[in-house]
């Protein structure tokens, strides 16, 4: 595992109203490396907009992040549904102040990876892709495996684009890393380590900056340090959200080595 440097700030956000929490301490480290990258891990129900994120300082006392509920239509350039500004703010006691979180639909499919009815999930998937394959729209879906696969695999499987990948069954919530794109999203240069575009790869380098003394603060929204650290040398996928048109969808149905499909969302690809 890659050396390990300075201690990491992490704290649990959300798209509710505002319930005040002290968390964790505050140490001078981008916001951006660990504040949002935390959230995305334990709310993959929610889409962190990174390109919209100002470049913090490491000085800084708050970051404003745009989040919004995922959904079907993956355009970046319009606001859509449920978007909104959260802030993230250090405290004069070096704490963080972080609002209550709110689960939807989405959360609720996400919290039973590990312990899904199995094929019937699947064979009411396939019965409503079918129904949507010929319709202008597209699919929000939570995708379990039947075991463990490497990220080879599940590439073999699905050739497109990952928007989330699942590194462990649901405890509260299964460990996840989101797809961003860019290869300075997250407060770290993913191009230089050579990650781009492999989720497994990118969760791994940043659980690789976190150490012993984070523990406190990852407790505070659920992670634990030995978990992520499991998860990440592992680098193995439990499942992944996909954002995808309804006919890419339905030979996932098909396949034996997927348990569990489960739709969270459909809208019309104009929405």
């Amino acid at each position: 595992m890659m050396f390990r440097i300075m201690s990491a700030l992490a704290v649990l956000l959300s798209l509710s109203l505002p319930v005040g929490c002290a968390v964790a301490r505050a140490d001078d480290r981008s916001p951006r490396l660990v504040w949002v990258n935390a959230f995305a891990v334990a709310h993959p129900d929610y889409r962190v907009i990174h390109e919209k994120i100002p470049r913090p300082r490491h000085d800084d006392r708050s970051i404003e992040i745009p989040l919004e509920a995922r959904w079907p239509n993956p355009t970046l350039t319009v606001d859509t549904r449920g978007r909104r500004d959260a802030v993230l703010r250090a405290t004069p006691q070096g704490e963080v102040e972080a609002p209550q979180a709110t689960p939807w639909r989405l959360t609720n499919l996400l919290r039973a990876v590990g312990h899904s009815s199995g094929r019937p999930d699947v064979a009411a998937a396939a019965n409503l892709l079918k129904t949507l394959r010929d319709a202008d729209v597209r699919v929000l879906a939570v995708v379990e495996f039947a075991k463990p696969l490497p990220e080879d695999d599940v590439r073999a499987l699905w050739p497109f684009q990952i928007d989330v990948g699942l590194f462990s069954p649901a405890q509260l919530m299964p460990v996840a890393w989101d797809y961003s794109g860019r290869c300075d999203a997250k407060g770290f240069d993913a191009c230089k380590l050579g990650v781009k575009d492999s989720l497994a790869g990118e969760f791994a380098a940043w659980v690789a900056l976190l150490t012993s003394e984070d523990q406190q603060a990852l407790s505070s929204f659920g992670l634990d340090l030995a978990a992520l650290e499991a998860s990440a040398q592992q680098g193995v996928y439990h499942g992944m959200v996909l954002n995808a048109y309804p006919e890419r969808l339905l030979p996932l149905t098909e396949a034996s080595e997927i348990a569990s499909v489960r739709i969270a969302d459909v809208a019309l690809v104009d929405q």
